[in-house]
């Protein structure tokens, strides 16, 4: 971990001494940045894309990740030394396209500090855990007679896309300016997979029969292109306040809703222990009989499993959740903060530092943990305050360290103002 450390030193005050002081005039050449209260709002009509993706693991590192990315056969020594930890293994894949565009020029109400905006996109997250056991199971197959305890493993998946319209108030005549924003989309759901295991679950083997247990829940739905299964709303709100002259306090949620789907979820529930010895053969002629086969293999799942289709259901869609305070020293500004995106993952806890390098570009560090340590970083560039680009790089910790953490992604933004 004194590697880790040293490189986060490495990271952090390199960028303090290079960027200038903080300035709040230098926020002139950012008029994107609409939400800053360290600043005024410009009345600009902006069009934003956005794109992100990341992937965060705990238990598994880049040594056995890279390989699914670049779709590259897995090293067995890779995968020796990502087993020999105990404990769980998490994995975290988000993923979100956007389109948005807001009109701070003039207003459509009668209060002409309300300004309205749209937004279009799709949005995925997946959460996967699995017990050391089950990853075993995954990665080296049923190579031995051992009892394989699977309890703790549980897989999320969810994808959406929507399209939504709302509002955003600025208050900046007073001495504590506040900015507040409301949405409202329409939504529709793709995929929606939630498995979700309990206490004994095991699968124990020998040469001519094994032992397994269950016990869990598992919910699958997905919807057609054109049709209104799995349509429903969501909510977008965020407040930014600034109760002092140099710090802020930050508060977002985003796609809070839910969605129905009509007679398309299958719902499987287990809670059982069988023992299989094998499909009964009465003749040799049936070798070549799929359809008994399929009876067979269908009558053995029936005996730990029960499964049902064509149901009803609505899903509560949990909201990406962000809360953090930002405060401007004499160097550049600090923020710390609180997220957690919508899944059955861990809270995000992360620290960043961002200033002015230059006056046309804002260079920031951050770090913090989502199932493991990460360190991120960003840079937005100014182009005559017409056009704004922000790359990002995430887990730069893994990037550099492969066989000490997991994780890869990166966001990225364009930005025009007229």
């Amino acid at each position: 971990m004194s590697r880790v450390f040293k490189f986060i030193i490495f990271l952090f005050f390199p960028l303090q001494i290079f960027s200038q002081t903080a300035f709040d005039e230098n926020w002139k050449n950012y008029s994107n940045l609409y939400e800053n209260l360290f600043t005024t709002v410009k009345k600009k009509e902006i069009l934003s894309f956005n794109t992100y993706q990341n992937i965060s693991s705990s238990g598994l590192n880049n040594k056995l990740i890279y390989p699914f990315i670049i779709k590259q056969k897995l090293n067995k020594n890779d995968i020796d030394k990502n087993l020999e930890k105990r404990g769980l293994k998490k994995i975290n894949l988000d993923r979100e396209l956007s389109i948005s565009y807001i009109n701070l020029k003039k207003s459509s109400f009668k209060n002409k500090s309300v300004k309205w905006m749209i937004n279009i996109g799709n949005e995925s997250r997946n959460a996967i855990k699995l017990s050391n056991d089950a990853a075993k199971l995954i990665f080296r197959g049923n190579t031995d007679t051992t009892k394989y305890n699977l309890d703790g493993s549980n897989y999320f998946n969810l994808d959406f896309s929507k399209i939504g319209v709302g509002v955003f108030y600025s208050n900046q005549n007073t001495q504590k300016p506040y900015n507040l924003s409301f949405a409202l989309n329409v939504i529709k759901v793709n995929n929606y997979s939630n498995i979700v295991s309990y206490s004994n679950n095991f699968l124990k083997s020998n040469e001519d029969s094994f032992d397994i247990g269950l016990n869990y829940d598992a919910t699958f739905a997905s919807s057609s292109f054109a049709g209104f299964d799995g349509m429903g709303i969501s909510t977008d709100f965020s407040v930014n306040y600034k109760y002092n002259k140099n710090s802020i306090f930050s508060f977002k949620i985003k796609d809070l809703g839910f969605a129905d789907f009509n007679n398309t979820v299958s719902f499987y529930t287990s809670n059982n222990t069988y023992k299989f010895n094998g499909i009964i053969l009465p003749d040799i002629k049936r070798l070549n009989d799929d359809s008994y086969f399929k009876n067979q293999a269908d009558s053995t799942l029936n005996n730990f499993t029960k499964k049902q289709e064509n149901l009803d259901k609505t899903i509560f869609i949990a909201p990406q959740t962000e809360i953090f305070i930002t405060s401007k020293l004499k160097k550049g500004y600090y923020s710390v903060s609180i997220k957690h995106n919508g899944t059955k993952s861990q809270p995000d806890f992360g620290i960043s530092y961002f200033g002015f390098l230059k006056p046309y570009m804002i260079g920031s560090i951050s770090a913090g943990h989502l199932n493991n340590f990460y360190i991120n970083t960003d840079a937005i560039f100014s182009f005559n305050n017409k056009l704004f680009l922000h790359l990002g790089i995430k887990h730069i910790d893994a990037i550099i360290f492969p066989s000490n953490f997991g994780g890869i992604g990166f966001n990225s933004s364009l930005q025009i103002a007229f």
